[in-house]
């Protein structure tokens, strides 16, 4: 079991990742002058990141197939681990089914994104690439509770949980490039303009991270309606307290994304070309690594809920 629920967070962090890097591309400044933009070194930045998640991503569902067969078949690994076993979890259980489907989104997403290419750009291959990584992201809820039921009840679920799944990733995916914004690197025009830049992102950023957590939140309230019959049973299980756990955690995140989005980023804004070594910059940096900190341990906490009864 221990196993599975490694596979299973490494493998959701490294979707939400990819997921949330790419919606992080609406979110960059307009194109300076000259080639050596911010806009331009985060683009470039954007894909080997994401790239490096759909590895991983296509790495750990692998892995996740090995893991699981032995669990579903009821044998000794290395009879699981035989080709006529694992031919019949692929082509005859629903997960095989989920798995499959999934492989080959991954795949598409890893080759897309092989060549060296500027994100930032929005063309073609972006837009191929953000589709793949967003049915990717949504699909990992075949695998897990959400196919319990049947019928109209049983898509209802599924699409909830892929909606939770998209907010997630969204938000989750983009604080890592947020944080490394502040970075010197990536301030090619020097400090005034780059505060400026940084202001644009986080606004953006603020927008964009709205959406994502409305997704998130409809997402978690069907799921838990699916989930949780009555409210006694949020403390009768242990899959209750742990939906519990990781509804403060997400509380803490919205109440750090709030104090962001409506005090720090305004008055970072305002202080322009001061801003990127003022203690307003700091404040935001700390609030997101802490954001980042929260969102690991929910991860944690999902992939348990995965293998856990409700």
């Amino acid at each position: 079991m221990t196993e599975l629920v490694v596979v299973r967070f490494v493998h959701i962090s490294a979707c939400a990742i990819a997921f949330g890097l790419l919606t992080f591309v609406f979110c960059l400044p307009s194109a300076g002058p000259g080639g050596d933009s911010t806009r331009t070194r985060l683009g470039h930045a954007l894909r080997k990141w994401a790239l490096a998640g759909g590895v991983l991503a296509l790495a750990t569902w692998l892995l996740w197939l090995l893991v699981l067969t032995p669990m579903m078949s009821g044998l000794p690994l290395a009879q699981a681990w035989s080709w006529p076993i694992l031919e019949a979890v692929m082509t005859q259980t629903w997960f095989g089914t989920v798995w499959l489907v999934r492989v080959g989104l991954l795949l598409l997403f890893v080759l897309l994104l092989w060549p060296k290419r500027d994100l930032s750009a929005r063309g073609l291959a972006f837009a191929a690439a953000l589709v793949l990584a967003a049915l990717a992201t949504a699909f990992i809820a075949g695998a897990g509770h959400a196919n319990r039921e049947a019928g109209v009840n049983g898509i209802a679920h599924l699409v909830s949980d892929g909606l939770h799944l998209l907010g997630a990733g969204a938000w989750l995916g983009g604080l890592p490039p947020l944080v490394i914004m502040f970075r010197d690197r990536f301030a090619p025009m020097g400090p005034g303009q780059h505060a400026k830049e940084v202001a644009i992102i986080l606004n953006r950023f603020s927008d964009l991270a709205v959406w994502a957590v409305g997704s998130l939140a409809v997402g978690a309230a069907v799921n838990t309606w699916f989930m949780i019959p009555t409210i006694d049973s949020l403390w009768a299980h242990a899959y209750g307290w742990m939906l519990l756990a990781k509804t403060a955690l997400l509380f803490l995140m919205m109440m750090l994304a709030a104090h962001n989005r409506l005090i720090l980023a305004p008055r970072f804004t305002r202080e322009s070309a001061a801003a990127a070594g003022s203690s307003v910059a700091a404040t935001l940096r700390r609030n997101i690594l802490i954001e980042i900190g929260a969102g690991t341990i929910i991860l944690i906490v999902v992939s348990v809920m995965g293998i856990t009864s409700p």
